[in-house]
């Protein structure tokens, strides 16, 4: 890509280059996954774990696993309050192994200013909110979509207590998601190859590839795939736009908790409850424009060109 290109994008090289400062050896950051990892596997999952075990036993009454592996006759949100400790776990991680591994702060893997812009995850949240509300609502108006399912077996109480936990919780998920794609692996990316698209495209894929595969389905669903391509190649942009994740936090977080009324699975129902009435293409394309009109957006309204702050 040529230099004219690059200003006309406002790439900046300047949060990648925070992992110039502390000790970024090839074998840290190996270390360093293999923590995440290890962690998330033997404490992160552990207490969702250990309600498989109970279940399996048949220690709850109505509960079990079905065939996919889904948990029924459990309060969704208890199953999803305990699968949100894995992020929690993560984040702990990172808060270790940054400082302690790296020889760096914390803050190196959120923001090259000063301190974290609680304005922009604001704006980023309320910016992707309206826009993919205001594109539902005119792709769907274009392109009218199948009867929705009727949801009258739903237990109120139990789908709003879902709602409200769901929508607390989630801005920790996405936020462990986002300080390990656009902070730690976007920077171990850029350490090999010294490159703005190396570690743009690979932790896109990336996160593409590891949301994908937890779907468990066996057949490729590109609409799927590049739906999750599309908000990790989004959120590397506008980091390496704005010299922070922040925007990135937003933006995720407001994705994912418009996505959290499709997640209730009724306990009483036989099988889990999708209430999400759009194809996968669909949700895709409203992904694709919103982010294309995030980003435009973003560099109309900063335009980018604030003073970086060591």
């Amino acid at each position: 890509m040529s230099k004219t290109k690059k200003q006309r994008l406002g790439l900046s090289k300047d949060f990648l280059k925070l992992s110039d400062s502390g000790k970024n050896s090839w074998w840290r950051y190996l270390l360093g996954i293999i923590l995440i990892l290890v962690l998330g596997e033997l404490i992160g999952y552990a207490p969702l774990d250990i309600l498989y075990g109970v279940v399996d036993q048949g220690l709850i009454h109505g509960a079990k696993i079905a065939d996919s592996g889904a948990l029924q006759g459990i309060d969704p949100s208890i199953e999803f309050a305990l699968t949100i400790f894995a992020s929690v776990v993560t984040i702990g991680a990172l808060y270790f192994i940054v400082p302690v591994l790296h020889k760096r702060a914390f803050k190196t893997i959120i923001t090259t200013f000063k301190r974290a812009r609680w304005s922009r995850i604001w704006y980023g949240f309320a910016l992707w909110a309206l826009l993919s509300f205001a594109l539902s609502f005119i792709l769907s108006a274009i392109f009218p979509v199948g009867p929705v399912e009727d949801l009258g077996h739903i237990n109120p109480l139990s789908y709003g207590t879902f709602l409200v936990i769901a929508v607390v919780l989630t801005p920790i998920q996405t936020s462990s998601e986002e300080l390990l794609f656009r902070g730690y692996l976007l920077q171990m990316f850029y350490r090999i190859g010294r490159t703005l698209w190396l570690p743009i495209l690979s932790t896109s894929l990336l996160f593409a590839f590891v949301h994908f595969m937890s779907v468990g389905d066996s057949v490729i669903q590109w609409p799927v795939f590049l739906g999750y391509f599309t908000i990790g190649l989004l959120a590397a942009l506008v980091t390496l736009k704005d010299g922070g994740i922040e925007l990135a936090l937003g933006l995720h977080a407001a994705n994912n908790i418009i996505l959290v009324p499709t997640l209730y699975a009724d306990p009483s129902a036989p099988s889990v409850v999708a209430n999400q009435p759009f194809g996968d293409e669909f949700v895709f394309l409203i992904t694709t424009v919103a982010g294309a009109l995030l980003f435009w957006v973003l560099t109309f309204r900063y335009r980018f060109s604030v003073e970086r702050a060591s």
